[in-house]
């Protein structure tokens, strides 16, 4: 039965030396390489041999028929191409006439294939340029950048946006590479075939792994987002999370609930679960409650106070304060006749309220990394509601 073995190769591209002699000891240790991709090598497992890989580089991405047959006729057999990256094998104990010759006339080869790369480059620049420019947009088109950095994929945005800058810098070191190959075949020095590819291996795993880490995050994350996402009726006890509630608030035995049923979940009386990056438990809350046989203060109707809350678990306690300060200033937008108070608490980092109305009572709230929006509508005044909050962040 034949073994297959894919190993993540030491060197880039252009480490030519340094990729031949690594083949050549691998078929030492009974690796028989077999194909080329950019991180990994194909290997069959078989007995060792010593053997010459050599590499042959070409403007496109082909190469001739016709050149295959030439250096098969000359003892060197064609293995696999990557792209414009093609290798070559024969057994040592041919002692078959080298490929290459002439270092000059090679450097041509290289000249040419350096021009695309610069392409390359450029294209990837200005796609990194408008993803930057995406990113920023997202976080700061309404002003309030950790509100947004907190809620939405601009975390995965940013995991892309890495990706396209790691990819410029590996094309900008694939320039580099190509253009010191290119000067030491102009100089007359030839590739040495038997370079150490063991000094710069640990530091290319490492490189070549990061790419392929971010892009498991990056598809873990929006994943991840999907399956921790979930909503369902709020039971009427305490639950195991530092919410307000609204019972607690109003202090009335013949307080009620009021329920609107959608789908078997009571979207009056909900608790909504959501993770993201930076805030891996996020809960929205609403309680809804009426009083029989009371009214509002305007006559509109019985009395049904209400309470909604926006609780952020997050990562980071520094993001803490400046979420506050987005959250204040995303309900302001809406009603900027509120009035602002910010105040101070014994159990609390910061706490602010908007009053817009007697009924209407915002109270933003922060302890360590726990954030807490509370939207209260209702006649109970805003020292029991701060009282609650308070209590239940510590």
């Amino acid at each position: 039965m034949i073994k297959t073995v894919w190993k993540l190769r030491p060197a880039d591209n252009w480490q030519i030396g340094e990729n031949e002699s690594w083949l050549s000891d691998m078929a030492e240790n009974g690796y028989h390489f077999t194909k080329m991709g950019s991180l990994f090598a194909k290997f069959v497992k078989d007995e060792p041999q010593k053997m010459k890989y050599r590499i042959e580089v070409t403007p496109k991405n082909e190469i001739a028929y016709e050149q295959i047959n030439m250096y098969e006729e000359h003892g060197w057999e064609y293995v696999s191409s990557f792209y414009n990256y093609h290798v070559f094998s024969s057994p040592v104990e041919r002692n078959v006439p080298e490929i290459h010759t002439d270092s000059a006339e090679q450097s041509l080869t290289l000249k040419s294939l350096n021009k695309q790369f610069i392409k390359g480059v450029i294209s990837l620049i200005i796609g990194t340029i408008v993803m930057l420019g995406y990113m920023l947009f997202m976080v700061f088109f309404d002003g309030t950048p950790t509100y947004n950095v907190v809620t939405t994929n601009t975390s995965q945005t940013l995991l892309i946006l890495i990706i396209y800058i790691y990819a410029v810098v590996m094309f900008l070191k694939s320039v580099k590479s190509i253009n010191n190959l290119r000067n030491d075949l102009l100089e007359g020095k030839s590739i040495n075939h038997h370079a150490s590819w063991r000094q710069s291996s640990k530091i290319h795993y490492i490189v070549s792994l990061l790419p392929i880490l971010l892009a498991i995050v990056t598809i873990i994350i929006p994943i991840y987002e999907i399956i921790a996402y979930d909503k369902k009726t709020l039971p009427v006890e305490e639950i195991d999370v530092p919410v307000a509630r609204l019972a607690a608030i109003e202090q009335n035995t013949v307080l009620q609930r009021e329920e609107h049923f959608v789908d078997g979940v009571d979207f009056d009386n909900r608790i909504v679960f959501s993770w993201s990056l930076l805030a891996p438990a996020k809960y929205e809350i609403n309680e809804s409650g009426i009083v029989p046989g009371e009214m509002w203060n305007d006559q509109d109707g019985e009395y049904s106070p209400a309470l909604n809350s926006d609780i952020y678990e997050l990562r980071f306690s520094f993001l803490a304060s400046p979420l506050i300060d987005d959250l204040v200033e995303r309900e302001l937008y809406f009603d900027e006749q509120s009035k602002k108070v910010e105040l101070e608490h014994p159990g609390l980092d910061r706490i602010i309220t908007l009053e817009s109305s007697e009924a209407s009572k915002y109270i933003f709230a922060s302890k360590d990394n726990l954030v807490m929006l509370v939207r209260y509508y209702g006649y109970a005044d805003l020292e029991t509601v701060i009282e609650q909050v308070a209590m239940k962040m510590n």
